[in-house]
C-alpha cells in the first residue's frame, strides 16, 4: 500500500514538473525585450522594410471586410483577424493570425509563438510560417556553427527556462523513479575556452547514484577552425534501445501500462577525445573510451495500470560483461540555421 502511495505521489510530481516550465515560459514572455524581438522579427520576415510602410498594433486587431492595407501589418501580443485585404506581409508576435473567407493577403504570413489559420476561401499569395520566439535570439552569422558529439544523452529532460540547468526525470523497471540535474555543454560563448558539463541523479528503487562529469578546452579559433580536447568520467544506467523508443515515451509506457521497452546495463568509465572543425559546419573527431559493463536487475513492478501484469526481467549481459576499450571516430556536417528549431539545412553524422 505504501509503495503504491509513493509511486502515485511521484507520478503527480512528474506531471507538475512537466507543467511548471510551461507556466514559467508563459510568464517569461512578458519579461522579454519585446521591442528588440519585434525589430529582429521585422528584419527577418518582412520584405523591403525601407520601402514598404509598416502598420503596427500592440493589441488584438481586426482588418474589416471593406478595409485595404497597403503595407506590412505587425501585431504584438495579440491576435489578428483578417476579413479585408493586406497588400504586404503579415507578422504576429505571441498571437494567432486567422484569414477568413473572401479575404486576401498578398504577401507572407509569419506567426512567432502562435498559429496561422486559413479558411477555405481565404487567399494567401506567399508562404505561411509558424515559428518559435527562441529562433529570434540566435544570430545565424555569429552563432558557433560547430556540432559536438555528446558521449551520453542521459534522460528525457524538462528544460528550466532562462537556466543552464535541466531536470532529468524518468521511470523504468530498473531504477524506478530517477530524478537528477544536468549541466549541459555551453556552446554560445566564444571567449569561454573551458566548458564544464555533467549531471548527477538518483534512482529511488535501485538506490544508485548516477553521474557524469566532463571538461572541454578549445584552441586556435572558437568557430571556423576550432580545435577541442576534452575528457569525461561517468557511471551510468545505459541502454542501446533508443532507436526503438525515446526516454519520454518509454517512461510514460512504464508508468501507465507497465511496459518497459528498454533493456539496461551499467556503464562506468571514462573517455578522452579530440575534435577539429575544418569549417563552421564540418567536424571530424576521434575518441578513446574505457568502460566497464555490468548487468542490472529489475527492482520495481509498479504502474498505474496493468493489474497483475509483470514487467519483463531485465536481461543479463552474460559474456558481454567486463571491460571494453575502443576507439570512436566521427565525421559531422551541420548546416542547420538553428539547432533547436531548424527551418533549413542539413545534419549528417557518420561514426564508427
Amino acid at each position: 500500500m505504501m509503495a503504491r502511495v509513493f509511486y502515485t505521489f511521484c507520478f503527480i510530481l512528474i506531471i507538475l514538473i512537466g507543467i511548471l516550465p510551461v507556466y514559467l515560459y508563459g510568464q517569461n514572455i512578458h519579461q522579454e525585450d519585446t521591442k528588440e524581438l519585434r525589430a529582429r522579427a521585422e528584419s527577418r520576415y518582412l520584405a523591403d522594410t525601407h520601402k514598404i510602410p509598416i502598420r503596427r498594433y500592440f493589441h488584438s486587431t481586426e482588418i474589416k471586410p471593406d478595409e485595404v492595407i497597403n503595407g506590412h501589418v505587425v501585431v504584438v501580443k495579440g491576435d489578428l483577424g483578417i476579413w479585408g485585404k493586406v497588400n504586404g506581409d503579415v507578422l504576429t508576435l505571441y498571437g494567432d493570425v486567422e484569414v477568413f473567407d473572401n479575404s486576401a493577403v498578398n504577401g507572407n504570413i509569419t506567426s512567432v509563438g502562435g498559429r496561422v489559420i486559413l479558411h477555405d476561401n481565404g487567399k494567401v499569395e506567399g508562404n505561411m510560417l509558424e515559428t518559435h520566439w527562441k529562433n529570434l535570439l540566435t544570430d545565424q552569422n555569429s552563432f558557433l556553427r560547430f556540432h559536438s558529439y555528446d558521449n551520453y544523452t542521459p534522460y528525457s529532460k524538462f528544460e528550466i527556462p532562462d537556466s543552464d540547468h535541466q531536470i532529468a526525470l524518468r521511470y523504468n523497471r530498473v531504477e524506478g523513479v530517477f530524478l537528477g540535474l544536468e549541466v549541459p555543454r555551453q556552446w554560445r560563448y566564444p571567449t569561454a575556452h573551458l566548458s564544464g558539463y555533467g549531471f548527477v541523479g538518483y534512482g529511488f528503487e535501485s538506490k544508485d547514484i548516477r553521474y557524469q562529469i566532463g571538461l572541454d578546452r578549445w584552441f586556435i579559433d572558437s568557430m571556423d577552425y576550432r580545435t577541442e580536447i576534452g575528457a569525461e568520467y561517468h557511471d551510468l544506467t545505459d541502454t542501446k534501445d533508443l532507436w526503438r523508443v525515446g526516454y519520454t515515451e518509454n517512461s510514460l509506457a512504464a508508468v501507465f501500462f507497465k511496459q518497459d521497452y528498454h533493456d539496461y546495463f551499467r556503464r562506468k568509465g571514462f573517455s578522452v577525445y579530440l575534435r577539429q572543425n575544418l569549417t563552421r559546419a564540418f567536424l571530424i573527431g576521434i575518441e578513446y573510451r574505457n568502460d566497464d559493463y555490468e548487468s542490472l536487475r529489475s527492482n520495481t513492478n509498479w504502474a498505474l495500470f496493468g493489474g497483475d501484469k509483470n514487467f519483463r526481467r531485465n536481461p543479463l549481459l552474460g559474456g558481454d560483461e567486463g571491460t571494453m576499450r575502443s576507439i570512436y571516430t566521427e565525421i559531422s556536417l551541420d548546416t542547420r540555421d538553428n539547432f533547436e528549431h531548424p527551418r533549413k539545412g542539413w545534419y549528417i553524422n557518420l561514426s564508427a
